[in-house]
């Protein structure tokens, strides 16, 4: 049984008194309701970030297709990361339409995503590129066989 002789009443000054030593917020409720909300919509944007991260293809999932002869979805995950300014999968593209790996052959398509590549500085599409510009491929089987890949 519990003694409940030291328990008393306290009076209503004593009790705003302790409720204001309780280390929290003084004041009204609702000047805490913007932070309440900046903190929920920061939640939700890095949740909705994570989720967009996360399902992002990856370049090695790309480069694993290309490896498994997977052609179809290779252009697939390079075009994804190319649209997205991906200089490696730019560079990758323009060699698989050079090539004609998974699609038609086309010097024109291969030549955009090198030059894409070249314009932010990768030095592998520059190099590329410029051979396609001083072969100027007349014949298939002569420019085939002096571009690079990584």
């Amino acid at each position: 049984m519990i003694d409940a002789t030291w328990v008393r009443k306290l009076e209503p000054s004593e009790v705003e008194r302790l409720s204001h030593n309780t280390g929290r917020a003084t004041g009204p409720k609702k000047a805490r309701l913007p932070y309440i909300v900046f903190g929920v919509n920061l939640c939700l944007v890095a949740t909705a970030v994570m989720f967009l991260y996360l399902n992002q293809p990856d370049f090695d999932e790309g480069v694993a297709a290309i490896r498994n002869h997977d052609y179809a979805t290779a252009i697939k995950i390079f075009k994804t990361l190319a649209e997205q300014g991906n200089t490696k999968a730019q560079f990758n593209l323009g060699v698989m339409y050079y090539q004609g790996q998974g699609v038609p052959k086309d010097y024109k398509e291969a030549a955009r995503w090198f030059r894409k590549a070249a314009e932010q500085g990768n030095a592998d599409a520059q190099f590329n590129l410029g051979l396609m510009y001083y072969k100027r491929p007349r014949s298939p089987k002569g420019l085939c066989n002096s571009i690079y890949v990584v």
